[in-house]
């Protein structure tokens, strides 16, 4: 357990925790999280829990030894949910869930 001190929040952080900032309203809030290295390690599993499209992408650009750019700063910071099985996919499929799940559009 690990105690983050901010100027106006004190927040308690668990393991399998991490904490989000709303830059918006300066609300800080601890929430679950997986650690996608260990899951992708052990199963292929990339398991998104608010994960932005820029965390999404660090993971598969090591797990398909790929680099990706991401031209859009709107689009880095959209948050998705949901598992990609890395080892059974390619990465085609993989970006095709991702461009429909943002609704964003991508080109190889």
């Amino acid at each position: 357990m690990t105690s983050v001190k901010f100027p106006k929040h004190e927040v308690v952080i668990h393991p399998e925790q991490m904490t989000l900032l709303d830059k918006r309203t300066g609300r800080i809030r601890a929430t679950s999280c997986y650690s996608a290295d260990k899951r992708l390690w052990t199963s292929g599993e990339l398991v998104m829990d608010e994960m932005t499209i820029h965390q999404i992408f660090t993971a598969i650009e090591r797990a398909y030894k790929v680099s990706v750019v991401i031209e859009s700063e709107r689009v880095k910071h959209l948050q998705l949910c949901g598992t990609l099985n890395l080892d059974r996919e390619n990465l085609d499929e993989i970006l095709q869930v991702i461009a429909t799940a943002g609704s964003i559009s991508y080109k190889v």
